[in-house]
């Protein structure tokens, strides 16, 4: 027997839980009543807290101290490892740090804001610009 994840979003309605899609709902239609199902219930992410994350990011690249030059992706991979948000990978040659994915699918909201704020703790330290200033500026930009 295949074990199928069903991933579908629902809305918490009237003591109940209710499709919010064409999808779920189609899906829904073809499940008995009274049948149990399994869902993995998280709370999805806040596409404006993502949005601030890459604001940040482009006020970092913007006012980078030194000659060196810098891409946001690269500063991106550098705080998740930073951060701890990583795979290893044991090659010939010694461990690698790999930069996990932060998409919607990988990381919920709860996972995200942890991860949000060690990115301004990391970002405040290397622009030396107290961390409450990083905020509203993404703010601003966001």
């Amino acid at each position: 027997m295949s074990k199928t994840l069903w991933k579908k979003t629902l809305i918490h309605g009237t003591e109940c839980l209710v499709p919010d899609c064409p999808d779920a709902l189609n899906w829904l239609g073809k499940t008995k009543l009274n049948q149990g199902v399994m869902i993995e219930p998280r709370r999805p992410r806040n596409l404006q807290h993502h949005k601030k994350l890459f604001a940040l990011l482009k006020i970092a690249i913007d006012n980078w101290p030194g000659d060196e030059p810098t891409t946001i992706e690269g500063l991106l991979g550098a705080i998740k490892i930073s951060g701890g948000h990583y795979d290893v990978v044991q090659t010939k040659k010694g461990a690698w740090k790999i930069p996990k994915s932060i998409n919607f699918e990988s990381m919920d909201q709860k996972e995200f804001e942890p991860f949000y704020e060690h990115a301004i703790l990391v970002i405040s330290r290397v622009l030396g610009v107290p961390p409450e200033d990083l905020e509203r500026e993404a703010n601003y930009f966001n």
